[in-house]
Order: structure tokens, then C-alpha cells, then sequence
């Protein structure tokens, strides 16, 4: 019967070959494995245990600054009186920040304070209120104060002496 073919041994000069192999296979193996617990016990800690809120964070305190950031957003958008809906409330949503990120934190701090809790509610939807009317102002009040002063120089009075106030982002 033949010889059946099976493994070569190992050249008598490299018998530590395999044993090296092995080696590198086990440390590679445990980083995959340390790399993969790592991420995992991440990933469980931020979804079913989130990090509270910014300790000493103040519910009175957080709907004041939420409040001088919508204010911020509004005079800030009617200063620039961008070109388009798109452009005018870019520039309210950003100058909102960095206040309104904190708004998960100070809904948390204003859990037991119910009329403080009432009056984020109401900052909230003055918020919406003020972007709704960014919105509006872009498409349709801004054009019709630009056709405003259009008229006027037609009419042959100049803007400066107007008594109205048609191209000022102020209103009265």
C-alpha cells in the first residue's frame, strides 16, 4: 500500500515557525475580542444608561438663557435679511445655539418645578412661533417691503424721508 500524504514536518532549522504562528493568532484573536467587548459595553452604557444632565444645572436659569437665545435668533435673523426662506432660518437656527442644546438637560432639571416646566413649555413654542415667522417674513413680508420702497422712489420721495419704516429690520 502506499504512503498516505500527510503534514510535512517542519524543517529541523525553523521549529518555532508554528509555535509563533500560533502566537501571533492568539494576540491578534484577543485584541479582536478586547476591541469588540469595549465598543459593546459602550454602545449598552450610552443607550440604556444616558449621562444625566450638567450637574447644578438650574431649570430657572436654563429657561432664562433659552429665552435670551430666541431673542438672539430673531434680532439676529431680521438684521441680516438674508435672500430666501432657506438662508433666513439657517441663520435663526444658529444663532439659537449653544443654549438650545442644553434643552434635554434643563427639561431634566425642570421635572419637579411645574410652573417652571409650564414656562419651558411656552419657550419651546415661542421658539416654533418665531421660526414660523422667519419663515413668513422671508417669503412674503420681505418682498413686499422691497416693492414698498420701490414705490416710494417712484413716487418721488426717497426712503430717508419716508415716514415709514418699510426697509428696517426694527419693528415698532
Amino acid at each position: 500500500m502506499p504512503q498516505e500524504a500527510g503534514p510535512e514536518p517542519a524543517p529541523a532549522g525553523r521549529p518555532h515557525l508554528s509555535t509563533a504562528r500560533r502566537a501571533g493568532l492568539v494576540v491578534v484573536g484577543l485584541l479582536a475580542v478586547a476591541l469588540s467587548v469595549t465598543c459593546t459595553v459602550q454602545i449598552v452604557l450610552a443607550v440604556w444608561f444616558p449621562a444625566q444632565g450638567v450637574p447644578g444645572a438650574s431649570c430657572r436659569n436654563g429657561v432664562l438663557s433659552l429665552v435670551a437665545a430666541v431673542q438672539r435668533a430673531r434680532d439676529q435673523a431680521a438684521a441680516e435679511s438674508p435672500q430666501g426662506e432657506r438662508a433666513a432660518l439657517g441663520v435663526f437656527r444658529r444663532a439659537l445655539d449653544p443654549e438650545w442644546q442644553t434643552l434635554p438637560d434643563v427639561r431634566l432639571a425642570c421635572e419637579g418645578d411645574d410652573p417652571a416646566r409650564r414656562a419651558l413649555r411656552t419657550v419651546e413654542l415661542l421658539r416654533y412661533a418665531e421660526e414660523r415667522a422667519v419663515r413668513y417674513e422671508a417669503l412674503g413680508l420681505s418682498p413686499l417691503r422691497q416693492r414698498a420702497l420701490a414705490l416710494q422712489r417712484e413716487l418721488g420721495q426717497s426712503a430717508e424721508s419716508a415716514p415709514s419704516s418699510f426697509g428696517t429690520a426694527e419693528e415698532p
